[in-house]
């Protein structure tokens, strides 16, 4: 069996093998029963002389995704205003487009046309923001903004901007997603989600520090399966898992940026976590995905391998 170069080396665990590529601790395959090839790595071999930095439980626990079922969403999240604090909900409905209303909201940097990023203005982590009415299809509701002082104003209103401006110390404006900038808001891809499998393994690395799933402002946190440690989501890129109603193609892990190290409500800044995260697993926790349909998920639904 051949490999490209992309596919620097083959790990065994028990009877299945797993094709890694270190460089993004990306899985290209999981094959059973596993080649006779003769660089298979055994599960002794320490991680870090091969640029892996995982446990052997990690890859275990890989193993065991094998099965259908992946957890229960434990946690929804939907981000009305772009770098701001958002809003823990029970429903969401799903569309190609993301969550709908998710990052509905952004400023722009007046002086360098820029959107504004809790990476060059993270002082918006200590806002917040919720939506109203529910968002529906083709209607996109204004938001409500919370300062940290605890005085509000809505994007409609018209000194939204001017007050925001005067937080910021720059001059912004206000603006939706909908239309032509549909999608525009975001990063990367639409949807995201993290296990909890995954929040245990920075836990446990990091005991001092407060490790939440809203640190890392993804939509979905889903609930690891007894027996799942590690970051269990990451053995799902290039597979399709079902989420609720949704059906999703789970695409990349997601790089972090020093949003996951600032403060916001409630959390304090640690300047460790990114640190770690950086250190210890390239940069990556959490996955993006994208769905070609969409559809309503609900708290407490199954995760599932497809």
């Amino acid at each position: 069996m051949k490999f490209g170069p992309e596919y620097q080396f083959l790990i065994r665990v028990s009877e299945n093998c797993v094709v890694i590529n270190p460089q993004r601790w990306e899985v290209k395959k999981i094959i059973n029963p596993p080649p006779r090839v003769d660089d298979l790595i055994d599960l002794t071999v320490p991680f870090k002389r091969h640029g892996l930095v995982r446990r052997i439980k990690d890859l275990r626990s890989l193993m065991m995704q094998n099965t259908k079922d992946l957890g229960t969403v434990d946690q929804l999240w939907r981000y009305p205003f772009k770098s701001m604090n958002g809003e823990r909900i029970e429903r969401c409905v799903v569309t190609p487009a993301g969550v709908l209303g998710d990052r509905g909201w952004a400023l722009r940097d007046v002086e360098t046309g820029k959107l504004g990023s809790g990476k060059r203005l993270p002082t918006l982590l200590m806002c917040s923001a919720r939506y109203l009415v529910e968002p529906a299809a083709g209607t996109l509701p204004h938001a409500e903004i919370t300062f940290p002082d605890g005085s509000t104003t809505q994007t409609d209103h018209d000194d939204a901007a001017q007050r925001l401006s005067a937080y910021l110390g720059k001059p912004v404006t206000i603006e939706s997603s909908s239309g032509e900038r549909a999608g525009e808001h975001f990063d990367d891809l639409p949807l995201s989600m993290q296990t909890s499998a995954s929040i245990s393994a920075l836990r446990e690395m990091m005991p001092g520090s407060e490790i939440e799933h809203r640190r890392f402002r993804h939509n979905f946190a889903i609930q690891s399966p007894e027996g799942i440690d590690g970051f269990a989501e990451i053995g799902w890129i290039g597979r399709s898992i079902r989420v609720g109603e949704v059906s999703m193609d789970v695409i990349k892990p997601i790089p972090r940026c020093p949003m996951v190290s600032a403060p916001q409500q409630e959390l304090e800044g640690d300047q460790s976590i990114l640190k770690t995260i950086l250190a210890e697993v390239d940069r990556c926790v959490g996955v993006y995905a994208t769905t070609d349909a969409g559809g309503m998920v609900c708290v407490g639904d199954r995760a599932e391998m497809i």
